[in-house]
């Protein structure tokens, strides 16, 4: 009779102690394998973030999830964004859809254990990282934009009205060659020197050249 009574106690026992567990909770799974539990449950261990549910080998992620018996549960496992199933068991009847490009998971059961396993692989959203490369790209053209339009000298639109031909000639071999010696006017554009002494000297009064003198020779360019 006692050890009727006593096996009577140990199965109300067992009975109370799985009665009393509840869940209605999310799984939050991040690139890194970092699960955040949210809900409302008595289950101590569904409660902030955790990593103890997930591990890596290779590309390949598994989850796992397995508990005690609950009274009633329904839980929701979030995979990473841009995740692949390779794998998927469960002990409950399961729903899978997908949200904002994240797959989720749903089970939900009445006095049983909680068993869930999925496999999954994160997948490189090349679009993304197109996009990025080309954002990126786009901001090292307009820094470098930026940095020739502080720092180089502006262009001079100037009238050919105001000068002789032999000046003008010197203004535009300037202007394509940028700063030169005066033998190499005098070589390229074939003037006799004093010649083109008087007309460097005439361009620097108008403001429109400078000459430096540079060891044994004159450099001249546009201000």
């Amino acid at each position: 009779m006692r050890i009727g009574i006593f096996a009577l106690l140990l199965v109300l026992l067992s009975v109370s102690s799985y009665a009393q567990l509840y869940a209605d909770v999310v799984f939050d799974i991040s690139d890194n394998g970092d699960v955040k539990i949210t809900g409302n449950t008595n289950y101590d261990a569904f409660s902030g973030i955790t990593n103890e549910l997930t591990f890596k080998e290779g590309k390949n992620w598994t989850f796992i999830l397995s508990t005690p018996v609950f009274d009633e549960y329904v839980y929701s496992v979030k995979l990473p964004k841009n995740a692949k199933f390779s794998f998927v068991e469960s002990d409950s009847q399961t729903k899978i859809e997908e949200e904002n490009g994240r797959l989720i998971v749903t089970a939900a059961g009445i006095e049983k254990e909680i068993l869930m396993i999925i496999e999954y692989t994160i997948e490189t959203d090349e679009k993304t990282k197109t996009a990025l490369y080309y954002l990126i790209g786009l901001v090292i053209l307009a820094f470098a934009a930026f940095a020739v339009k502080k720092y180089s000298k502006p262009s001079r639109k100037l009238d050919r009205n105001r000068f002789t031909d032999r000046q003008w000639e010197i203004v535009s071999y300037l202007q394509k060659h940028g700063i030169v010696t005066q033998a190499e006017l005098e070589k390229e554009l074939k003037l006799p020197k004093s010649s083109l002494s008087r007309n460097i000297e005439t361009l620097v009064q108008k403001g429109v050249v400078f000459r430096e003198t540079k060891g044994m020779s004159n450099a001249v360019g546009l201000k």
